[in-house]
C-alpha cells in the first residue's frame, strides 16, 4: 500500500477582495446594518412604512442575508488556499 499524502506547495497571495470569506462577512455585516444603513443612504423607513413593509418580511430577508453570508465565510474558509494580501487602491468619484 503506497502513501499518497498530497503537500501543498506555496502559492502566491491573492488579493483580500477576490476571497469568498471576506465577501461572506461582509454580507453578514450589511445584513446586520442593513436598518440603520437605510438611514444613513437617505431612505426614509417611517414606522408606519415598516408595518407595511410587514415586519416578517424584513426578519427574514435578514436572516437570509445572515445566514448565506457565514455560509459564504464557511465555505471560503475551507477551500482557502492561498494567503491574503494587502493592495493599494483608488476610489475615483
Amino acid at each position: 500500500m503506497s502513501d499518497t499524502t498530497s503537500v501543498q506547495t506555496p502559492q502566491t497571495a491573492k488579493w483580500w477582495g477576490n476571497s469568498l470569506t471576506i465577501r461572506g462577512a461582509l454580507l453578514s455585516a450589511a445584513s446586520a446594518a442593513f436598518p440603520v444603513l437605510g438611514a444613513v443612504v437617505g431612505i426614509d423607513l417611517s414606522g408606519e412604512a415598516i408595518r407595511q413593509i410587514g415586519e416578517q418580511t424584513v426578519v427574514l430577508v435578514q436572516a437570509a442575508g445572515g445566514l448565506a453570508g457565514m455560509a459564504m465565510t464557511i465555505a471560503g474558509r475551507r477551500r482557502a488556499t492561498t494567503r491574503l494580501e494587502r493592495r493599494s487602491f483608488a476610489v475615483q468619484v
